[in-house]
């Protein structure tokens, strides 16, 4: 399963290790609802996970820990080329609280979007 409207950091980085922690810590224990908007190209489930009334997806972004998913690495401005099942905006909108308030991947100068870093991994 593919969190919907998220992109965390690859596992490999130290970020990448934090978000799993934390994710962790958010679900194991818990009941969670999945809530299922589309098949990805890679046969994956994108969907919400909800922990009662708190999204996972939402979470991750508030605590600073993913970004909104960039369709082809390029910023929101249009939902229609986006081609979702959900609206991203809500997902932007939480990204920029976490950016404005230096949450632990906006903290960091030395943070690689995790687009960039699959993009610079292919070369």
């Amino acid at each position: 399963v593919r969190l919907a409207g998220i992109d965390a950091p690859e596992k490999e980085t130290y970020w990448g290790r934090m978000a799993k922690i934390h994710i962790e810590e958010l679900v194991l224990g818990n009941k969670g609802a999945l809530i299922q908007y589309l098949i990805d190209p890679y046969n994956r489930i994108v969907a919400d996970i909800k922990i009662g009334e708190i999204s996972l997806s939402h979470k991750m972004l508030e605590d600073g820990y993913a970004e909104y998913f960039r369709v082809g690495c390029v910023d929101y401005s249009d939902k229609s080329k986006y081609n979702l099942k959900y609206d991203i905006l809500p997902y932007v909108k939480l990204e920029k609280i976490a950016r404005e308030k230096k949450i632990n991947i906006w903290s960091a100068k030395d943070y690689v979007s995790p687009c960039k870093y699959r993009k610079n991994k292919k070369k």
